[in-house]
C-alpha cells in the first residue's frame, strides 16, 4: 500500500488512527499494540501476501534467539545469583555469529543470489540457473533494524521484550517499507509511555503538515522531474551533452524528493500517532563536503554503519591505512545495500573515495566540520565531540576554501556519483560519461522535454497543440527549466521539511496553504507511482 494512493489516505490511515486511540482511550493498551501490527501487516501484505510471510519469519527468527539468549540469562541468574556473570562471553558470541549468519544468509537470497549467480557463471564460464527471485519489500529496512536489536541484544546492551512490543517495534507501518532505519532504543520507550497513547493535537497537527509536505514533494515534484530522468537514463545514447547535464540535474532532484518525501510522510504520520521517527534527511544538497553530506543524507542507514561495521572494524584506532580500508568497506557495503548490481557497488567506492579525500585535509570548506545533524563522522570517536576532526595528514586542512564553493564541488561529485546509480549497467554509465564530457549537440532537449505532461496542464497543452503547434516544444523546454529551478532553489536554499514543520505558528494562513496543497495532490495522484527506495 502507498502513501500517495487514495486507499491509504482516505480509508487505512483514518481506520488506524480511529482504532488506535479508541483501544488507548479505553486502556486497551496491549490490544492497541496488537491493533497497529496488525494493521502494519495488513499494509505490508497489500504489496503481495507471500511478503508476509517473509517478515513473520524474520520476526519469529529473531525473536527467538533473543528468547533462547533471555532463557540462558535466568538460568544463569537461578545458579549464580549473578545475571551478569553468564552467559558467557563466548556463548553470547554464538548468539552473535548465528543471528548475523541467519539475517544475511535470508538477506542474500532474497537480494543477491542471483547477482552472486550472475558473476560466478561470468567468471568460471559456468551454466548455473537464476531464480529470478522477486525482491520483497522494505527487506533491506527490516533486516537491519532487527540486525541493530539483535547485535545489542548479544552484546548485553539490550534486555527482552515481550513479543508484542518487539512486532510493534518491527511492524510499525510507517517506517516499514522504506524506513528510516529505527532503533529499538528509541522506538521501545515510545510506545511504552502511556502517555503518548492519548492525542496530542499539536504533534497531530504538525504531523498532517508534515505528511502533506512529503505528498508534495513526491506527486507535485518527484513524480514530474522523473518523467524526463527516465526518459533521458533509456536514451543514454543518444542524448546530447546539455541534455544528459539536465536529465542528470533533473534525477538528482527527484531522487531527494522521492526519498525524503517518503520520509517526511512517515515522520508525520508518526507523529499523529503521537510517535517520532528520526530524522533521515537534514538539508544534504547544502553540505560543503561529501564528509557533511553524509552526515545529513540517509542519516539512519550512516548510524547503522558507523554503529554496527565501522567502529567493530576498528574505525580510525588502529592506524591511518586501516582507517582508509574500513572508510572503503562501510561505503561498498553501503552501495551494495542499495542494490545488487556493480553500478552500486562503483557507487559506493566512489564515495568511500571522495571521504577518504576529504580526510586527507587538502582542501577544506569554512564550518564543514560541524556536524549538521548530529551524527558521528565516520572517521571519528563516538565518544569525541563531532566537530573535533583529525585529517589524516594533520590536525588542520592544507587549504580553506569558501562554503559555496564547496557545495558547488559537492554537489557536481554528487550528481556525477548518480551517474553509476541510475545506469542499467556500467557500460550505460560509461556512456553517458563520454556525453557530458565530449560535446555533442543532436538537439535531444525538445524531445526529452515534450515528455512532460503534468495534468494540471492538460487544457494548456491541448490549446497550444491545436492553435499553435510550434509553440509546444520551447513551452515543455520552458516548463522543465521552470520545474528545475524552482526545486533547485527550494534544495539548495531552503529549510528542511522538518524544521519548517517545527517552526509553524499555526494560523488561518498556514491551514489554508496545507489544505490547498493538499487538494492539489490529491488530484494528481491519478499518476500514483512507487517510490524509488522500494527497490532497494
Amino acid at each position: 500500500m502507498l502513501f500517495n494512493s487514495y486507499i491509504f489516505i482516505f480509508l487505512f490511515l483514518p481506520l488506524a488512527l480511529l482504532g488506535w486511540y479508541t483501544l488507548n482511550h479505553f486502556r486497551f493498551y496491549r490490544t492497541a499494540c496488537a491493533f497497529i501490527s496488525l494493521m502494519s501487516l495488513w499494509f505490508y501484505a497489500y504489496f503481495n501476501k507471500k511478503y508476509l510471510l517473509i517478515i513473520l519469519f524474520s520476526i519469529a527468527m529473531n525473536y527467538g534467539i533473543s528468547a533462547l539468549l533471555s532463557l540462558l540469562e535466568k538460568k544463569a541468574a537461578c545458579d549464580t545469583a549473578r545475571a551478569d556473570s553468564v552467559p558467557s562471553h563466548a556463548v553470547r558470541r554464538v548468539f552473535l555469529v548465528l543471528g548475523i549468519s541467519a539475517n544475511l544468509a535470508l538477506f542474500f537470497y532474497f537480494k543477491y543470489y542471483d547477482f552472486f549467480i550472475e558473476n560466478i557463471n561470468a567468471l568460471f564460464h559456468a551454466d548455473f540457473t537464476l531464480r529470478h527471485i522477486l525482491l520483497p519489500l522494505g527487506i533491506s529496512f527490516f533486516t537491519f533494524q532487527q540486525l541493530s536489536f539483535l547485535i545489542d541484544r548479544c552484546r548485553g546492551e539490550a534486555r527482552h521484550y515481550p513479543f508484542l512490543d518487539y512486532v510493534t517495534f518491527v511492524t510499525f507501518f510507517p517506517q516499514l517499507i522504506a524506513g528510516p532505519i529505527v532503533l529499538y532504543d528509541e522506538m521501545m520507550p515510545q510506545f511504552a509511555d502511556i502517555s503518548r497513547r492519548r492525542l496530542n493535537s499539536d504533534s497531530f497537527a504538525r504531523g498532517i503538515q508534515l505528511f502533506v509536505t512529503g505528498l508534495a514533494k513526491k506527486v507535485l515534484l518527484a513524480d514530474i522531474l522523473a518523467i524526463p530522468a527516465n526518459y533521458g537514463f533509456s536514451m543514454t545514447y543518444y542524448m546530447d551533452t546539455v541534455t544528459t547535464w539536465l536529465v542528470l540535474l533533473s534525477y538528482t532532484l527527484e531522487l531527494y524528493f522521492d526519498f525524503s518525501g517518503y520520509c517526511d510522510m512517515a515522520m508525520g504520520i508518526g507523529k499523529m500517532f503521537n510517535i517520532e521517527l528520526p530524522i533521515n534527511f537534514n538539508s544534504p544538497y547544502q553540505s560543503a563536503n561529501i564528509r557533511e553530506f553524509w552526515q545529513r543524507w540517509h542519516i539512519t542507514l550512516q548510524r547503522f554503519f558507523t554503529r554496527y561495521v565501522y567502529f567493530p572494524l576498528g574505525g580510525s584506532r588502529k592506524g591511518t591505512a586501516r582507517t582508509i580500508l574500513n572508510i572503503l568497506i562501510v561505503f561498498a557495503l553501503s552501495g551494495l545495500w542499495h542494490g545488487a548490481a556493480w553500478t552500486f557497488i562503483a557507487w559506493g567506492v566512489i564515495h568511500g573515495i571522495l571521504m577518504i579525500w576529504d580526510d586527507l585535509g587538502i582542501m577544506v570548506p569554512a564550518e564543514a566540520g560541524r556536524n549538521a545533524a548530529g551524527q558521528t563522522p565516520l572517521n571519528a570517536d563516538p565518544a569525541s565531540p563531532p566537530h573535533k576532526h583529525h585529517y589524516f595528514l594533520k590536525k588542520a586542512p592544507f587549504l580553506v576554501i569558501p562554503r559555496w564553493l564547496g557545495q558547488i564541488l559537492t554537489m557536481f561529485f554528487f550528481m556525477l556519483s548518480l551517474i553509476f546509480f541510475r545506469s542499467e549497467s556500467m557500460t550505460y554509465a560509461i556512456e553517458m560519461f563520454r556525453t557530458l564530457f565530449r560535446f555533442r549537440w543532436p538537439g535531444y532537449v525538445f524531445l526529452t522535454a515534450q515528455n512532460l505532461a503534468p495534468t494540471e496542464l492538460y487544457v494548456v497543452n491541448k490549446f497550444l497543440s491545436s492553435r499553435f503547434p510550434s509553440l509546444v516544444q520551447p513551452a515543455a523546454l520552458i516548463l522543465w527549466l521552470a520545474i528545475l529551478a524552482i526545486s533547485s532553489w527550494i534544495v539548495f536554499t531552503r529549510k528542511n521539511s522538518v524544521a519548517l514543520v517545527k517552526e509553524t505558528t499555526f494560523s488561518a494562513r498556514t491551514v489554508i496553504f496545507t489544505v490547498v496543497l493538499f487538494v492539489w495532490c490529491v488530484i494528481s495522484l491519478s499518476g500514483v507511482s512507487t517510490f524509488l527506495y522500494f527497490n532497494f
